[in-house]
């Protein structure tokens, strides 16, 4: 669980105590559980204002706000107070929805006297992140008591379905998904049901159902099977209903695909988010700029990934992926020139690049397209590129990667992968990261896979100096801690280029390729379910929970410049017996079902924590 603040005792989400004055940096008070349930609260705070003082807010103040887990349909957001004597309050919502629309709310609140929580009603009509701005103001006089803008909050479904596959072909079973995030559908029951799409030029109906069925909706996650043993390739619609005792009480469908198999097939696992190469889970350690004869030696280092951006062309691509071949790494293939910087994309180019490769035994994924945003490539562009990929090769993903988070949404859906480069050393706190990654995840609504390209350059263009090996490793354990499916190093720089990546910076770039590759079979593992009840002891530390073959795996991030000094409570885990601090990472000292860690600043760490019931 990525948390920055710790709910209160009984509380049911974590609290954002605003400022009184702006701050530029977003304060994020809860974050997502990468591949498992979203926490009670999020909030971005980009600006905060406190009303000037007077003798009515003297005894009135705010200290904390909390949304609690909203979900579409009815929701309170709880505001802590604290107020001399009680005081009737109009509270005022105004909401930018996803999308852009706006809407407003509005009620009177009774606020008694002494410190509580004053509950105010709100409607979500919608999933996705929304902005939202809070004014409290007295009914008596009219004063502005309170005023909070640009607040984040991020509103799920009241429930989720999914596939556990982006496409089938030689799978015996279509596993799916139900989570559950409203507790009054605690009683319903799901039917699944997958039907045949009809064949878009014979306007044929689309076939009976192939199998529908029944599962209670008991706990907070559901799942199930269908045989796709009498499957024919074609496009299903897989829908999924709740049933009430009223009847359906909502419905929700999607299109899966199936295929005939394929010599080479690169699919994502949709439960895990983690990449399936040829039926094997793989999480891509990989490095930019590359050539041909650099991959047996960077294949030794740990990496198992290439890019070579612009600066191969026609043949030394073929070189390129033939030694990949051989080395057993797994390249992007660049379409970014046929694109960028162009009046119109060259589409008959990009078609030839795919024909030429999407068979070939080192294609990772097709790399759309780099930074289209800086470039004026506009969404409608990349998503009937990503479109056309899709139908002349279903059997590999596509990649973007973004640099501008307020595009993730939009080029998020010309995409299979999205990946973020994020730079933030040193014109940015190296938190940034983070900061960014869960606006990519929840920019796609946590659909898509999220890697991160890690800053391992500096002392050039934008960027005065390199990071330091501290920062690099912290900036990299904050994208595993907040769900990275892969990283990958920007990048690759000969001996000459010492400037730009010293000796000491590339040194740690290899370190940190040799430990994620001892890591990969835990890091392509989906977040553990106990993650829910995993909270931070200090601010700025965030954690992440992993099982594998039977034991936890805790990642550990302080992205403060101070000690941090953590204790975190394991009572919701099988016993742990032995917990054990893997790598460079310090001292776990476990007692009595406590776990206490010290993080020196900047400081990471993965832990072995080993249970009781591991192996049975």
């Amino acid at each position: 669980m990525t948390l920055q603040a710790r709910p209160e005792p009984g509380g049911h989400g974590a609290t954002l105590r605003p400022s009184g004055r702006a701050s530029a940096r977003p304060f994020c008070c809860a974050r997502r559980l990468p591949g498992g349930w979203v926490l009670p609260v999020w909030l971005c705070l980009s600006a905060c204002y406190l009303s000037p003082p007077s003798p009515q807010v003297a005894q009135f103040a705010v200290e904390g706000l909390e949304t609690r887990a909203p979900t579409v349909g009815a929701n309170q957001l709880g505001l802590r107070v604290l107020c001399r004597s009680p005081l009737p309050v109009q509270a005022q919502l105004r909401w930018v929805r996803p999308g852009g629309g706006r809407s407003e709310d509005s009620c009177r609140v009774d606020v008694p006297a002494g410190r509580g929580c004053v509950d105010v009603p709100y409607m979500a009509t919608m999933a996705g992140v929304h902005q939202l701005s809070v004014r409290l103001v007295d009914t008596r006089n009219g004063l502005l008591l309170y005023r909070a803008d640009s607040l984040r909050v991020v509103v799920r479904p009241a429930w989720e379905f999914a596939p556990d596959r982006s496409l089938y072909t030689r799978e015996p079973v279509l596993r799916w998904r139900v989570r559950r995030n409203r507790d009054d559908l605690a009683a319903a029951r799901v039917q699944v049901v997958w039907q045949r799409l009809a064949p878009p030029t014979t306007g044929s109906p689309a076939a009976a159902a192939a199998e529908t069925v029944l599962a209670d909706l008991d706990g907070r996650e559901t799942t199930g099977a269908l045989s796709t043993a009498a499957a024919e390739p074609g496009d299903y619609a897989l829908t999924a209903r709740l049933l009430g005792s009223t009847g359906v009480v909502d419905t929700a469908a999607v299109v899966v695909s199936f295929r005939s198999p394929a010599s080479r097939e690169v699919k994502i696992d949709q439960f895990s988010q983690s990449l399936l190469v040829d039926g094997v889970p793989f999480f891509p350690i990989g490095l930019y700029w590359l050539r041909a004869d650099d991959l047996a030696a960077v294949r030794a280092l740990g990496f198992n990934s290439a890019d070579y951006y612009y600066r191969l062309q026609s043949e030394q691509v073929a070189d390129l992926m033939d030694a990949a071949a051989r080395s057993g790494m797994q390249v992007l293939v660049e379409l970014s020139d046929h694109i960028r910087n162009l009046d119109a994309p060259d589409v008959a180019a990009i078609d030839a690049l795919v024909d030429r490769y999407r068979s070939h035994p080192a294609l990772l994924a097709w790399y759309l397209i780099d930074e289209p945003a800086e470039s004026g490539v506009s969404p409608e562009v990349t998503r009937r590129l990503y479109e056309r990929l899709r139908q002349r090769d279903p059997y590999h993903p596509v990649l973007v990667v973004n640099n501008r988070p307020s595009t993730y949404a939009a080029h998020g859906r010309s995409c299979d992968l999205l990946a973020i480069d994020v730079y933030p050393v040193p014109n940015s706190p190296v938190s940034r990261v983070r900061e960014r990654m869960d606006e990519a995840w929840w920019a796609t609504g946590g659909s898509r896979p999220v890697w991160l390209i890690a800053q391992a350059f500096g002392g050039t263009e934008h960027w005065p100096r390199p990071p330091t090996t501290a920062e690099l490793r912290n900036m990299v354990f904050q994208g595993l801690v907040h769900g990275a499916r892969g990283i990958f190093f920007y990048r690759y720089c000969t001996a000459s280029e010492r400037n730009i990546q010293p000796q000491p910076l590339w040194e740690e770039v290899q370190r940190l390729a040799g430990e994620l590759r001892g890591l990969a079979p835990v890091l392509v593992e989906p977040a553990a379910a106990e993650q829910a009840w995993l909270a931070d002891g200090e601010p700025g530390v965030d954690l992440a929970l992993r099982r594998y073959a039977g034991d936890y795996y805790l990642f550990a991030v302080n992205t403060t410049l101070s000690t941090r000094r953590v204790s975190i409570s394991l009572e919701r885990l099988p016993p742990i017996t032995r917990a054990e601090g893997l790598g460079r990472s310090g001292p776990a000292d476990l007692q009595r079902q406590q776990l206490r860690l010290e993080l020196a600043a900047l400081g990471t760490g993965v832990y072995l924590l080993e249970a009781h019931d591991s192996g049975e």
